[in-house]
Parts: C-alpha cells; structure tokens; sequence
C-alpha cells in the first residue's frame, strides 16, 4: 500500500510518498508556501500531486495536515498563518481539485499521530505532543486517534489570550490571526523569536540565526531565547501539569535543536507541579517528516 501526506506550514508545503510502514519517505517534495495568494496555493498542491503520480500510483485517498483548527460538523478550516486558507472547507476543495479522498487534519495531531506509530509516543493510550515551527501548536491522541474537542482545536496552546509575563519583557500586546490578543504563537514561535529580537533592538534576524548565536554565547541572542524560554515555559508547565504523562515529542523546526528542547524542558519541568525528575519533552522520533508520516496514516 502507497500513503500520500502533505504536511502544510507558514513557510513550507511539504509532501511525501510512504511505503505501508512508513519508516522514511520513498520521494519527497518541497515548496514554498504561498500564504497570501489561494490560486497559487491550490497550484502548489495540484503540482506536487501530480509529479507524484508520474512516479507512483496514483492512490485513492490522501491525509493533509495543516495548522489551525478544523470544526468537526462544518469542516471549516481556521488558521492564523496561512490566511489565503482560512474559513474554508478546505478538505471538500480540495477533494474537488485532485478527484480522490482527502481527509485534512491540524499538523499537530498529525505529528503526535506519527509518534503514536513507533515514535516518542509509542502506543500510548493518552499522547501530547508539541510543533514548534513558524508557529506554536499542539496535538492530543487517544488510543490512536486524534482528539478534536468541541471545536476542533483540541490541544491548541498557542493561542487563546494574553502570554503571562509580556510587560516582563516590555513586550506589546499584539493582534493575532486567530481573533484574540497576545497569543503564545506570537511571541515564541519562529517567527515570533524574530519578533521578538526586533522588539529587544535588532530586527531582521531569524530563529535560526538567533539559536546559533545562543549556543555561541552572544548577549543580544541570549536575552532573545532567555525570554522565549521563560514565555514557552510557563505556559506549557500549565498545560502539563494536569496530565502527569512521561514523554512530550516535539515537533517542528525549532525542535531541530537539541540544546534549545534540552534547555526548555528543563525550564518547564522547574515548574510543574510533582516536577519530573528526567526529561520529558524531547524532540520526536521522526522529527523530519513527521507532519506528512501522520497526515498518511489518516
């Protein structure tokens, strides 16, 4: 059996063809995402798609994930990060474009689903997982399956009111996509990390660059991850605490650091409540594909 998975992001489109196991991607295929533009979007996918089926047999159903918010009953579609796609029936679209089966997930629920099967989160009847990319976004899986909550946001942390601690960092109260104000995405995803340096003195650096410099010591990047880890950490400790659980595989560009996950673990363990004694949040077994692992075992 061929799996197809898209994995969809602020920066990237993603995309990937699995053998049944999907321990690593047969071919894979990225573009960048064009956030703003709908027509262009849409030829994205159609272009990946289609050179896929050049190469493999075109399957009868695929798995889309994408960060936001998909209402259970409307399908609608909300996302703060890539606005060209919000408030759409995104899997009927896109169902209407490739003529087969399309089953649209968050990208969250995605990864911590790839961790479900022989990852971080192996098996496990209750997993949590994190993205830390462009964005911040967060999963929930029950006994294999993800769990959408009322509203389809089930496990979403980034969002949702004001971050504790903001004037801490004399940082403004910003606007955000998904309709509140402050939100944790804002300051303490990727590109909030650029934010952020902006707001401390030096705009234009990205996260990348920004945890280089951490690891090498420099001071304005240091006050930058300082204060990210302080933000991420407190929230994260809140939405923790209450389940008490071993392993919290992360996903996402940020993740690729180990230092940074190391140092941000041991920030939210120091305040949880019955503090765990060994690491808990770790970067995922399949950390480099696990959006499109997860969108194909949909």
């Amino acid at each position: 059996m061929i799996r197809f998975g898209f994995d969809v992001g602020g920066t990237y489109i993603r995309f990937a063809v699995f053998d049944e196991a999907a321990t690593a991607p047969l071919w894979a295929k990225r573009a960048d995402t064009p956030v703003h533009d709908k027509n262009n979007f849409y030829s994205t996918i159609h272009d990946l798609f289609d050179e896929a089926c050049t190469l493999y047999d075109r399957p009868e159903r695929l798995g889309f994930s994408v960060p936001g918010a998909i209402h259970p009953e409307t399908k609608i579609l909300i996302t703060a990060n890539i606005p060209c796609i919000s408030n759409i029936n995104l899997g009927a679209e896109l169902e209407d474009l490739l003529k087969l089966t399309v089953t649209v997930a968050n990208d969250a629920d995605c990864f911590v689903l790839s961790e479900y099967f022989g990852g971080e989160a192996d098996g496990k009847e209750f997993a949590f997982g994190l993205i830390m990319g462009t964005g911040i976004g967060g999963g929930i899986i029950i006994n294999g399956k993800p769990f959408q909550g009322r509203s389809g946001s089930g496990g979403e942390w980034g969002h949702g009111g004001p971050v504790a601690d903001l004037d801490k960092y004399q940082l403004p109260v910003l606007e955000c996509g998904c309709g509140q104000k402050g939100c944790l995405d804002l300051y303490c995803g990727g590109k909030g990390l650029t934010r952020m340096s902006g707001f401390f003195g030096k705009p234009g650096l990205d996260a990348v660059s920004l945890v280089k410099d951490w690891k090498n010591g420099d001071r304005h990047a240091t006050k930058v991850i300082e204060a990210w880890c302080d933000l991420t950490s407190s929230r994260l400790a809140a939405v923790l605490s209450p389940f008490d659980i071993s392993s919290v595989p992360v996903g996402g560009g940020l993740a690729k650091s180990q230092d940074l996950i190391r140092f941000l673990d041991k920030a939210t363990r120091q305040k949880m409540f019955n503090a765990p004694i060994t690491d808990i949040i770790k970067p995922g077994k399949f950390l480099l594909f696990g959006g499109m692992r997860g969108a194909a075992f949909l």
